[in-house]
């Protein structure tokens, strides 16, 4: 706002047979809390969770 950069990131959760996907903004720094509570309300949305799941590390998934 007023020409202010918002400093945020998108924690993206995809199901690749289904192509189900949900998006999460986390506003300042990546952490762990942050990417539990993407991961938690993308499972929320999805009414369900898989029986597998993997994620890439918090800074490898990182792109700055």
């Amino acid at each position: 706002m007023a020409g202010a950069r918002l400093d945020h990131r998108l924690y993206h959760f995809r199901l690749a047979c289904s192509g189900f996907e949900h998006a999460h903004v986390i506003l300042g720094a990546e952490s762990y809390v942050a990417h539990a509570e993407g991961l938690q309300n993308a499972l929320w949305a999805l009414g369900g969770a898989p029986r597998e799941h993997r994620s890439d590390s918090l800074l490898a998934a990182c792109a700055t």
